[in-house]
Formats: structure tokens, C-alpha cells, sequence
């Protein structure tokens, strides 16, 4: 359609020349009547006529505008002009990192609790002279001599036991005196005859528990903070390209009187 136009338009052009006389380029008062009929202006012989093109350096960039929403989700979009699509983007990257944030620091907060916990209520040194009556270590190991025995004791703990008790007390040696059976022994309230899951032990593996429960909202809130960068990079570059490809154009055909003919005249406008 849009090719069945300019034909068209080319056509009226051509007939509108012919139609011409010899007195019409001489005649600047049927010149301007036929100008303003056709919906331009006049041209001006010292006027540079280049100044008609489309002038495309106004358009926008979209891989600036990708760029941009890359950096800061809804930025691009604000850029090519979508303030209220921007805004949705911006706000969400805003909730999505408070949300971060805020949970983040709660999983620190209960890291916090479940360690002083274990530090009160877990004995290392409970759990090493039950290792060495395991082992049937020669000489007495009690809670406060045992570390004259480690290496040994270490050394049967490897051979035994799928699992070991770190050397530092990081974030594995904190998981494995909850999470194993035979590292109850080390709890204060354990019993041979009872349950390994002493009530001691299950308060401390409720608050481990909630801690990683909040540092697992907080890395969903960071991931879901990179798709927001992703999505909205690539928004902003789709719709600032499909604007600068939706190009209106119209056009209008109509016979007038002039000097004694009917001459057709046309309209083109293009709007961007």
C-alpha cells in the first residue's frame, strides 16, 4: 500500500508539470495559490532545499536506550518517552532491592542468634571425649585435656564418620552440629536414652532454619532484580525501534481549476 502511494504521488507530480503553461514559472501569484493548495510552502530560490529531508538524527537510539534501562531498569523506556511503563520498571527495581535489603538482614540477624546459640548451648568438647570412648583412646580424655589428643581424635573422626567437624568455626561447622545425628552428643540436654533430637538441639535448627530461609528471599529478590535489568533493556530497545518504524503518512488528490484547466493536485505528509 504505502508503494501504491508514492506511484501515485509521482504520477500527480508529473501531470501537474505538464499542465503547466509557459507564462506559470513567471506567474508568482498562481505559484503561491498552487503551493498553498498542495500544503507547502513556497520555495525560496536562495533557500537550501536539503533542509526538507527527514532530519533522522532526531530519532532515538535504542541501543542507547537498552543501555540505559541495563544500567537502570525503566531509564530507557523514560528516554524513548514511556514515562509510566519507566516508572513500573524503576519502582519494581526499587521494591525488588528494599526487598533484598530487608531480608538480607534478617537471615544476618538469625545467623546471629542460631551462633550465639551453639556457642551457650553446643560443647566441642562433649563431642571429643565422645569420639575418644568411641575410638578406645588409650589415656583419659576429658572436656578440657582433649586437645592434647586432636590429631588422633581427627584422624579416627575421618575414618568413621561421613562428615567431620571443621577446624574453623565457619559456616559448614555450624550446619553439621544440627544437621548429623552423631554430633548430638555435644548438645547440653543430650541423652543416651532418649531421642538424638534433643530440645536444645531443634530450637537451634528452627533459627538456622529461618536464616536460610531469608537469605534465600534475598537472593530471589536479587535475581529477579537482573531478569528486571534484562527485560527492561531489551523493552526499551523494541519500543523505541518499532516507534521509529511507525511512520504515518497521509495523502490527499484533488482536481482544481487553474488558468482555465483542472490540474490535480496532492498532499504528502509524513509525521514521525
Amino acid at each position: 500500500m504505502p508503494k501504491m502511494l508514492i506511484v501515485i504521488f509521482l504520477i500527480g507530480c508529473v501531470v501537474s508539470v505538464q499542465a503547466q503553461d509557459p507564462i506559470w514559472p513567471e506567474d508568482t501569484q498562481y505559484a503561491s495559490l498552487r503551493y498553498s493548495m498542495v500544503g507547502l510552502q513556497q520555495p525560496d530560490p536562495v533557500q537550501d532545499h536539503s533542509a526538507s529531508s527527514i532530519d533522522t538524527t532526531k530519532l532515538k537510539k535504542p541501543g542507547r536506550a537498552a543501555l540505559f534501562s541495563a544500567t537502570i531498569p525503566g531509564t530507557g523506556e523514560m528516554y524513548g518517552g514511556s514515562w509510566l511503563k519507566g516508572a513500573i520498571f524503576l519502582t519494581a527495581e526499587i521494591g525488588l532491592w528494599f526487598g533484598y535489603v530487608t531480608f538480607y538482614n534478617e537471615g544476618v540477624d538469625w545467623r546471629n542468634q542460631f551462633h550465639d546459640f551453639a556457642d551457650l548451648y553446643w560443647s566441642e568438647g562433649k563431642y571429643w571425649v565422645s569420639i575418644a570412648a568411641d575410638a578406645g583412646l588409650q589415656g583419659v580424655v576429658t572436656e578440657t585435656n582433649y586437645p592434647e589428643y586432636l590429631e588422633e581424635l581427627r584422624e579416627w573422626e575421618h575414618e568413621n564418620h561421613h562428615h567431620t567437624l571443621p577446624e574453623e568455626r565457619n559456616q559448614q561447622y555450624f550446619e553439621v552440629i544440627g544437621k548429623y545425628d552423631f554430633f548430638a552428643v555435644g548438645w547440653y540436654d543430650y541423652d543416651e536414652d532418649k531421642s538424638v533430637l534433643t530440645p536444645l538441639r531443634t530450637e537451634y535448627e528452627t533459627m538456622r532454619n529461618n536464616s536460610n530461609v531469608e537469605f534465600k528471599r534475598a537472593s530471589t529478590c536479587a535475581m529477579v532484580s537482573l531478569a528486571n535489568h534484562l527485560f527492561s533493556s531489551m523493552d526499551a530497545a523494541w519500543s523505541i525501534a518499532r516507534q521509529n518504524r511507525k511512520i504515518k503518512a497521509s495523502m490527499r488528490a484533488e482536481l482544481k481549476p487553474i488558468r482555465n484547466e483542472m490540474v490535480p493536485l496532492y498532499g504528502f505528509q509524513i509525521e514521525w
